[in-house]
């Protein structure tokens, strides 16, 4: 049993159910329909309570977005916790018989290890093809150190290492894939508990906004090696253990038992199917499969003219452009002499070999740019906004920054930190 608490039973079955079930849904795409209604209806509900119960000083506007951490989250998480207090004292209430909740127990194991091993599974596979922690950018190259934030610290730092992406991406999805089969669950749970102790504590002393989430997951790991933690002890203490087998729900042989293993890889399917084909599609829309745009890379600029007068290369110029980086196809970024930086929405037109720029606030206004490019530099001139501007800059390629091409040593005989 994860507890012999009943009512605390109740309570973390009505919580898990609340906060997982819609989501786990949404991995099904014909079901998605029920995570997006309840998602609607909670943002109107959780604005509701906010200001009208908690007093908020500043109504709730902003919901779920890259950031999980968001007021509307905190206040959601509470709004869950308290349904879920009312709903284990009506189950008390109305249920007055000693349960063990055996079989309860069993499901809200089997809920939790699904729900743990696919999401682990994801953002393992995600890990391990190099999504979601890219190669550092060209605009976090040029960044000082000290203008990063603790986030941006801990992006460049998971992004910069192939090889520390896939030791925690493939121990994301060992947990995961173990998780999803009931005799390897609890050496699932074992790993993901290791995996997720470290994401955590990088979450919190890193502030990236996904501590509600992943702590949540470290919680639900957790409670899925409850059951066996007495054994567990027994063990590192030498002492004997209690091979009683654990209560576990058992089909008729035959037909049923078919019917059942059929349903778990029917719904495994439908889950992985559509989760592998989004992975393959990001791999190659912006990951390390995507095509590099034909100015791909950063420019550090030799001379500057704008509005026909040639601007010099000192600090007090804010108008000067000092570098630029190009990524991705769709974005250019400009760092002025200051260290400010602006972005660009941008088109390539291959024809005319010009650059587009996109008004943000007006996408109809582009601004075309004609660009001259070689292996080593690039000469660009043009209307931009309301001013003409010329420019030549020196092109440089990521294996050209220390960072980059330092690469790994058996033998330091002495200390490298630059």
């Amino acid at each position: 049993m994860i507890t012999n608490q009943s009512f605390l039973f109740r309570w973390l079955f009505i919580y898990f159910f609340l906060y997982q079930f819609p989501s786990f849904l949404a991995y099904i795409e014909p079901l998605e329909f029920v995570d997006d209604g309840l998602t609607s209806f909670y943002q109107i509900i959780i604005p509701w309570l906010g200001k009208n119960i908690l007093s908020l000083e500043k109504d709730i506007t902003v919901f779920s977005n890259g950031s999980g951490d968001t007021t509307y989250d905190y206040v959601l998480v509470l709004f869950w916790a308290v349904v879920s207090l009312i709903g284990a004292s009506v189950w008390a209430v109305f249920d007055r018989q000693k349960r063990n909740f055996e079989k309860l127990n069993y499901w809200l194991i089997v809920w939790l290890r699904f729900s743990v091993g696919f999401i682990l599974l994801h953002y393992g596979l995600i890990k391990i093809v190099k999504l979601q922690f890219s190669d550092p950018s060209f605009g976090r190259l040029i960044q000082s150190v000290g203008d990063m934030s603790p986030m941006g610290l801990a992006w460049t730092f998971m992004g910069y290492s192939k090889g520390y992406n896939l030791f925690i991406g493939l121990g994301e999805a060992f947990g995961g894939v173990l998780l999803l089969h009931r005799r390897t669950s609890l050496l699932g749970s074992l790993v993901c508990n290791v995996v997720l102790v470290n994401i955590v504590a990088i979450n919190f002393f890193f502030d990236v906004p996904v501590k509600l989430f992943s702590s949540h997951l470290l919680v639900m790991s957790m409670i899925i090696m409850a059951p066996d933690m007495n054994r567990l002890f027994r063990v590192l203490f030498n002492q004997a253990v209690d091979t009683t087998q654990k209560y576990h729900l058992t089909f008729a042989k035959g037909k049923h038992l078919r019917m059942a293993q059929g349903g778990k890889i029917l719904m495994m399917g439908l889950i992985l199917y559509p989760m592998l084909a989004g992975i393959s599609s990001s791999y190659e829309s912006y990951g390390s499969g995507a095509v590099k745009p034909p100015l791909y890379g950063l420019y550090e600029i030799d001379w500057f003219v704008k509005n026909g007068d040639t601007i010099p290369a000192n600090i007090n110029n804010t108008d000067r452009w000092n570098k630029i980086a190009v990524d991705y196809k769709t974005f250019m970024s400009v760092e002025k002499m200051d260290k400010s930086r602006s972005y660009h929405k941008i088109d390539w037109d291959s024809l005319s070999q010009e650059l587009i720029v996109i008004d943000r606030q007006d996408t109809t206004n582009r601004y075309r740019l004609a660009c001259e490019l070689s292996d080593s530099s690039l000469y660009m001139h043009g209307v931009l906004f309301s001013d003409s501007i010329g420019l030549q800059a020196k092109r440089k390629k990521k294996d050209e920054f220390l960072l980059m091409n330092r690469g790994f040593h058996w033998i330091n005989e002495y200390p490298f930190n630059r």
